[in-house]
């Protein structure tokens, strides 16, 4: 029913618009027969249709051959017209737009969309020739009248901007809009007098109005009549005592006049006034900021003041509490400070910045109840925030739960852009590489893991040490192991970790004897007591290529009782050789 509706409605919609079925070409006429008729009407509809569905060339290709059958319709060329606007073709949209005011120089829309074009393409002159050849036929039509006068004060023709918005306000009486328009065309052309007389035209229209005195105030200042200026805005301030508005013209009155006690009285006032968008108050802010920051003194109480003066007139405004309590943060002030993000959390729970406040603070405090609960109340709060599921996983980890850690880590990858935070990303995936190994044994996720992590820091040490000591126990390119393994040892010289992987590389590549001198410094700096197992037990593997069988065995016996698990150790232990 919908579809045969459209339908109907399509089919009037051309024959109000295209050519009739005879139509004067070079004074002759182009008649079509029923055939004609019933394929340009299909034709013409199905193009209606190919557009819709943004099939843009099948559309055109419809058009055109319409175009073909009737090269007098205007409905056909405006639909071109119209379809190689969408397509970017700028010279064939102008051809058809133009051939389809000359079909139908009455057709508004026509006219229209080609004075459009002109004015889109910057073509000034043309724009304003058919605006106006719009207003002489279509004198009723508003947006017409706007479009010209904003191309006349666009081009600096600022006089005729303002004669076309006399016509508009003879046709509809006047605006404010349109009179405000006029003194700002008075103003481009440094007529003070004419800006202040439209000024005074609206006064008089609207006498209450306490903001048509502020502009009066403004102009008045741009040409530096101070006191004319002062009387203004004291006027706006009779009529409306608390327009803020007025309230900020005499702050920068006074700022002018370098009278600081007047300056912060309206200061003051600027902030509690509840005309002003808070938007505005908050570009405002800066500059107050400034203000009570200058020396010999600091006033944090006047600056603490402003706040509270936002707050109060805007107690609903979760931005408002959320800026006082980063101040209050500054100050140390935690208390107070987490008190105002809890009322921004209450007032917008998805401020994840409110949340991050708050979790900062706790972190600040050691409080570990208070951070687990504020993570756990954020993360239902903004579910798609990757932070929460990050600090909730280093926390586990912190707390070696594994399990959660593993969790909330995974929840935090879901949802982060690795190219945005880098940082979280690679710190989640350094610790989910190592929770993949002991979780779940899966050397295969560690290392995709540990890839990812050198792909957002390629020269970590730690990634790459871990890295580099996987591949040497699965034989993987050895060389490249060695490589990177250099690489950590160069960064940290000292640190036995580092120096035993390369030592067991080395080995690996049966350079035993350089893989000895190696794995005596990741001995000797070893500090755990007693010695790392690992370490102890790749000494006695070393040992065993050296040919020292009985000191292999020794280590080997040491690193069983220092607690190292390893399959393969008990194997080389009851086998009295290496083994993998």
């Amino acid at each position: 029913m919908i579809k045969q509706l459209r339908y109907i409605l399509l089919l009037a919609w051309i024959c109000l618009t295209a050519a009739p079925v005879s139509a004067k070409r070079d004074q002759e006429t182009i008649v079509l027969d029923e055939e004609d008729i019933f394929k340009f009407d299909s034709l013409f509809i199905e193009s209606f249709r190919q557009k819709n569905v943004d099939n843009l060339l099948m559309a055109t290709n419809m058009m055109l051959k319409c175009y073909n059958i009737n090269p007098e319709s205007p409905a056909v060329c405006y639909g071109l017209g119209e379809l190689y606007i969408l397509g970017g073709n700028d010279e064939g949209a102008l051809y058809f737009l133009r051939r389809a005011t000359k079909l139908d120089p009455d057709n508004y829309h026509y006219l229209a969309t080609l004075a459009h074009w002109y004015s889109k393409h910057k073509e000034t002159s043309q724009a304003i020739d058919a605006y106006e050849k719009i207003l002489e036929k279509f004198p009723e039509r508003e947006d017409a009248f706007y479009d010209l006068s904003m191309l006349y004060s666009g081009s600096g023709q600022y006089r005729k901007a303002i004669e076309v918005i006399n016509k508009m306000e003879k046709r509809m009486g006047m605006s404010r809009n349109f009179t405000m328009e006029k003194a700002r065309l008075h103003l481009q052309m440094n007529d003070r007098r004419g800006a202040l007389a439209e000024m005074d035209a609206l006064i008089r229209r609207f006498p209450q109005d306490a903001m048509l005195w502020v502009y009066k105030g403004d102009i008045e200042m741009l040409y530096n009549r101070r006191a004319s200026a002062l009387n203004f805005y004291n006027k706006s301030m009779e009529i409306s005592p608390e327009n803020g508005y007025a309230l900020v013209a005499l702050y920068e009155y006074y700022n002018k006049e370098h009278d600081p006690k007047q300056m912060e009285d309206y200061l003051q006032r600027v902030f509690k006034a509840k005309d002003i968008e808070f938007e505005n108050k908050m570009q405002f802010l800066q500059g107050a900021i400034n203000f009570y920051s200058q020396p010999p003194q600091v006033r944090l109480d006047q600056i603490e003041q402003i706040f509270l003066s936002m707050i109060e007139s805007e107690p609903e405004n979760p931005t408002a509490h959320f800026i006082y309590a980063d101040m209050l943060m500054h100050l140390k002030r935690n208390e107070e400070a987490k008190e105002e993000l809890r009322t921004a959390t209450y007032l917008d729970p998805e401020c994840s910045d409110c949340w991050w406040n708050l979790f900062k603070i706790t972190y600040e405090e050691h409080d570990s109840t208070g951070m687990h609960q504020i993570l756990k109340d954020a993360m239902d709060a903004v579910p798609e925030s990757p932070e929460f599921y990050y600090f909730s996983g280093v926390l586990a980890m912190e707390e070696r739960r594994d399990s959660a850690a593993y969790f909330f880590l995974k929840k935090a990858e879901n949802y982060m852009d690795a190219y945005t935070q880098k940082e979280m990303a690679f710190v989640c995936y350094k610790f989910l590489s190592s929770l993949e190994l002991r979780i779940k044994a899966d050397k295969l996720a560690c290392m995709n893991y540990l890839q990812k992590a050198l792909s957002m820091n390629p020269k970590d040490a730690g990634v790459l040490n871990d890295y580099a000591y996987y591949m040497a126990l699965d034989n993987l390119d050895l060389e490249r192991a060695e490589k990177m393994s250099a690489q950590a040892v160069d960064q940290d010289p000292l640190n036995a970790s580092f120096l035993d992987t390369y030592a067991y590389i080395l080995m690996k590549r049966k350079q035993y004897h350089n893989a000895f001198f190696y794995i005596q410094r990741a001995m000797e700096y070893d500090k755990e007591t007693p010695k790392n197992p690992e370490i102890t037990e790749h000494f006695g593997d070393i040992l065993y290529f050296l040919g020292s069988q009985e000191d292999a065995m020794r280590c080997w016996w040491q690193s069983l009782n220092d607690g190292n698990e390893s399959e393969a150790l008990k194997r080389k232990i009851q086998n009295q050789r290496y083994e993998e």
